[in-house]
């Protein structure tokens, strides 16, 4: 009899030690479950915070290749600027050499008029009508000398202009160099930014 109850007792203890055993094995299940869940959840959002970093880099990206695109323009819109200056340049040019032909032309026919007043002085006794004639041609000559010194201010003003010009455009090309200098300088610490997120992100 007591042979029997200990022999129960020992079951018992048994299926307790099972019932146990059983437990701790759906504990350390539940807690393997547990800790999988977890580590998809912290990988679903490690995987949403590179793709926003991804978005943040493209964007930063495309906002580079605006600027880029901005400056090559202004660049080359200051480029036709210089090319339109050179040309008005040149042609001042040309006309200041064709106003100095000019003006030695008048030189040369204030010379020729002052010898035919030589001639006409001359002969003055001879031919008083002739010497009415000429005197008309001097004042004619002189009237010409001073259109063509008008001309000659007027070339010297417009030479002035032109040197203006000039000196605006060469201005216009120093603040388009520095401008330049300084998108660079945004573009590189941009690049650092964004290199210093992919350090911090890993």
């Amino acid at each position: 009899m007591a042979a029997k109850e200990e022999e129960g007792e020992q079951e018992e203890d048994e299926g307790e030690r099972e019932e146990e055993v059983n437990r701790e094995e759906e504990e350390k299940v539940d807690q393997e479950e547990e800790e999988e869940e977890e580590d998809r959840e912290e990988k679903e959002v490690d995987q949403e915070e590179e793709e926003e970093d991804q978005e943040e880099e493209e964007e930063e990206e495309e906002v580079d290749q605006e600027e880029e695109e901005e400056d090559q323009e202004e660049e080359e819109e200051d480029q036709e600027e210089e090319e339109v200056d050179q040309e008005e340049e040149e042609e001042d040019q040309e006309e200041e050499e064709e106003d100095q032909e000019e003006e030695e032309e008048d030189q040369e026919e204030e010379e020729e008029d002052q010898e035919e007043e030589e001639v006409d002085q001359e002969e003055e006794e001879e031919d008083q009508e002739e010497e009415e004639e000429d005197q008309e041609e001097e004042e004619e000559d002189q009237e010409e000398e001073e259109v063509d010194q008008e001309e000659e201010e007027e070339d010297q003003e417009e030479e002035e202009v032109d040197q203006e010009e000039e000196e605006e455009d060469r201005e216009e090309k120093e603040e388009d160099r520095e401008e330049k200098e300084v998108d660079q300088e945004e573009d590189e610490g941009e690049w650092e930014e964004v290199y210093r997120e992919k350090e911090e992100d890993k």
